[in-house]
């Protein structure tokens, strides 16, 4: 190789290496902090009766069914911002890209850290272009860009923190082990997927710092204890939590066997994106349900060889298996037997669980490639990622748009044609709305959001009888959802069924206790129609 190319190099991945990583990120981010709430920021953030906080406790308390229910810290975050930016999104945008910043340097200093410990001979230029290319990798854009996978982003830099820390302790051992059993805390209330950590740590330290289990013990057992107490924290926050319908062991939609035959497909699909990262998602409620494993058997068996790979080269001692087995461990809490019946596939779920396969890339290249070829490859493919990240951040520039690729990319996802009404009638578009709630039908002929939008939709244009059908129609698929009950018996009220009207509106008052206004509405309609009647 070329002296002065090999100088060059040496000098961009040594101290300056923090820079240009946090210059990259910047750089891939930087149209992406005007994006208005969208999907899961609606209940999170948008909707959140804890928004502004009415005392100190509710700081860490979120609404049911939202991503930061049972994840106190996530709530304090966001109650930081809200208290800092209100409603302005560009402040809420600019946490998330900070955090991330913050996430790429701990996965640089890691890999600089444990490949300095094995005697890498080129250690500091693996490390940095594992957390360059990370860094601006397009998989991760959905959790950066949607802000309630905020989760994501703090459970991940957690996690690094602790494995940063762990490292570190082995010769300073005193701050570095309170800072490690903190980290592994701060993680715990962040998102379950922390779960694994305590784990991981143990495996990290056999195989790159004490070189065996019984050492790993003996030297640091105070720690490693410490770290698994957390898991205390862990099933409190659990325990608290209201996730709604979104988690559930008991679930007649989704069982815990169709939920791991199901998931065979899923993190087989993650991992074509992050070898090829396009036709990207922002929602996958489309996705089949695998109800045996006969129906994703390539799949299955495809990641049955990859797991005993993994764990046959961890027993050996290689630091790819240990690698391939924290991929797994990663994935391990949303991709197993509970279902997520929310998401079941969700492309924020490799946010972190990427940096393992990319560090194996990236060390596979260094090892087998001639020496030149870790500097061509992270030149080449730094800017082309961060290229498609950019791209992929302007269909997050607008509600309209990231429906609109998500439409494009699963065309038989009714969530999504749905979401695309909603956001087309924000901005005006009516008739195109109308056409993407019924599009959603032909997807889901149950959709009753679908139903209810396209309800109110004819409401508007005097057209009581197809309001009065699709009212109809989404009352039926959703009997308890009182408010489309209401949006029924007004619109009857209106075309003169007092008897019909009376009937949904009686019930809505007899079962509408937490809303005064609602019920005042419910009562002065319900006196209307038993005047007519």
């Amino acid at each position: 190789m070329n002296a002065k190319i090999q100088s060059l190099w040496d000098a961009l991945t040594g101290r300056a290496a923090p820079l240009w990583v946090v210059a990259a990120c910047a750089l891939a981010y930087a149209n992406a902090l005007d994006g208005p709430f969208v999907f899961d920021d609606l209940p999170a953030i948008v909707l959140n009766e804890h928004l502004p906080p009415a005392s100190f406790t509710e700081c860490f308390a979120a609404p049911a069914g939202s991503t930061a229910s049972g994840r106190p810290l996530v709530a304090l975050s966001f109650a930081l911002n809200h208290a800092l930016f209100g409603t302005e999104v560009t402040g809420w945008h600019a946490t998330n890209l900070i955090l991330h910043i913050l996430t790429a340097l701990a996965l640089l200093s890691l890999a600089r850290e444990t490949l300095k410990r094995r005697g890498h001979e080129r250690g500091d230029a693996a490390a940095f272009a594992i957390a360059l290319l990370w860094s601006v990798h397009p998989l991760l854009s959905d959790a950066i860009n949607l802000i309630a996978s905020r989760s994501e982003l703090m459970v991940s830099l957690a996690y690094l923190c602790v494995l940063l820390c762990l490292t570190k302790s082995t010769t300073d051992a005193r701050p570095w082990s309170a800072l490690c059993v903190l980290a592994c805390l701060a993680g715990m209330v962040s998102k379950e997927v922390m779960v694994g950590a305590p784990l991981i740590a143990i495996a990290w330290d056999r195989s790159f710092l004490s070189g065996s289990w019984r050492a790993a013990w003996r030297e640091r057992r105070g720690l490693h204890l410490s770290l698994a107490s957390t898991w205390f924290v862990l099933a409190a926050c659990v325990w608290a939590s209201d996730r709604g319908e979104s988690v559930s062991l008991g679930t007649t939609v989704v069982s815990a066997y169709e939920s791991l035959c199901t998931q065979a497909g899923a993190i087989v699909h993650y991992l074509r994106l992050f070898f090829w990262p396009a036709a990207l998602s922002i929602d996958y409620a489309d996705w089949p349900v695998a109800r045996d494993f006969s129906q994703v058997l390539p799949q299955a068996l495809a990641l049955l060889v990859l797991g005993v790979l993994a764990l046959c080269r961890f027993i050996s001692r290689h630091a790819d298996g240990l690698l391939l087995v924290i991929f797994f461990v990663i994935l391990w809490p949303s991709s197993s037997l509970i279902p997520l019946t929310g998401e079941l596939v969700a492309e924020h779920r490799m946010y972190l669980a990427s940096a393992p396969l990319l560090a194996l890339l990236v060390l596979a290249v260094q090892r087998y490639l001639p020496s030149g070829a870790l500097i061509a490859l992270t030149l080449l493919f730094t800017p082309t990622l961060l290229m498609l990240t950019r791209a992929r951040n302007e269909e997050w520039s607008s509600a309209r748009a990231i429906w609109e690729s998500a439409t494009v990319v699963r065309p038989a996802n009714a969530r999504a044609w749905n979401s695309l009404g909603v956001a087309q009638k924000i901005e005006g578009r009516l008739e195109e709305a109308a056409r993407a709630w019924h599009e959603a039908l032909l997807h889901d002929p149950d959709d009753y959001h679908a139903h209810g939008n396209l309800g109110k939709h004819y409401a508007r244009e005097n057209d009581a009888a197809r309001s009065i059908h699709h009212f109809g129609l989404a009352v039926k698929a959703e009997p308890d959802d009182l408010g489309l009950r209401f949006e029924l018996g007004s619109i009857l009220l209106v075309t003169g069924d007092a008897s019909g009207a009376e009937e949904h509106l009686s019930l809505v008052l007899r079962l509408a206790s937490e809303s005064w206004e609602f019920r005042e509405k419910a009562e002065r309609r319900l006196a209307r129609a038993r005047q007519q009647r």
